[in-house]
């Protein structure tokens, strides 16, 4: 029998605390409603606190008390430490990314996470020039997380009730992660300098799975 979702949260809170990767709290969803209990436009998304990514913090005992004090509430990472693509297959990202892929070459081995909406967070290391946030300016239903922004993160749950994942085959915790692709970062008006040498981030010994 699997824990409590509350349970479980706080768990994968810590660990990846533990593992370095700074976090916060975003408000959680259930029932197809954000728990913030009003309307929003990113249910299950957004920030309870004020400051939002930037408050963001390994600090175990400061984290053990944020999710006991809202056990549900999803978690988020500021991407600080990664740059993510966001592939939205509901706008077809899947479609577009396997285009750049065919005129590019395959993306490298990197960690993915399957998201809640049915799309992948495909991370990358940082590279040495700022990469901004973006929405489409790579492709179609590609959109990019850097220093400026979040994402979140497994066992965090969507508005559908879908859980976010690990991809097995490139298990965040276990995968080195790849320099940003050329055709990515080129678009983003950044050039990544030449390295194969991927960030690794150690892995955990009872990692944060749902």
């Amino acid at each position: 029998m699997k824990p409590p979702d509350s349970t479980r949260m706080v768990a994968a809170a810590i660990e990846y605390a533990r593992r370095r990767v700074p976090i916060f709290r975003v408000f959680g969803a259930r029932n197809g409603r954000c728990l913030c209990g009003g309307a929003c436009d990113a249910p299950g998304k957004h920030p309870i606190l004020p400051g939002g990514f930037k408050i963001a913090t390994v600090d175990t005992g400061l984290i053990e008390r944020w999710w006991t004090e809202t056990p549900d509430a999803n978690i988020a990472t500021h991407t600080s430490w990664c740059v993510v693509l966001d592939v939205d297959k509901k706008r077809a990202g899947d479609d577009v990314l396997s285009e750049l892929e065919r005129q590019h070459g395959a993306l490298p081995d990197t960690p993915h996470v399957l998201t809640g909406g049915g799309g992948v967070h495909i991370y990358f290391a940082i590279p040495s020039i700022h990469v901004p946030n973006s929405a489409s300016k790579v492709g179609e239903g590609l959109d990019v997380r850097g220093p400026d922004g979040y994402v979140l993160l497994p066992p965090s749950r969507h508005i559908s009730g879908v859980e976010y994942l690990d991809d097995i085959m490139y298990p965040l915790f276990d995968t080195p992660l790849a320099p940003m692709p050329a055709c990515s970062s080129r678009s983003q008006r950044v050039e990544v300098p030449p390295t194969t040498a991927g960030h690794h981030i150690e892995p955990p010994t009872t990692g944060p799975r749902s």
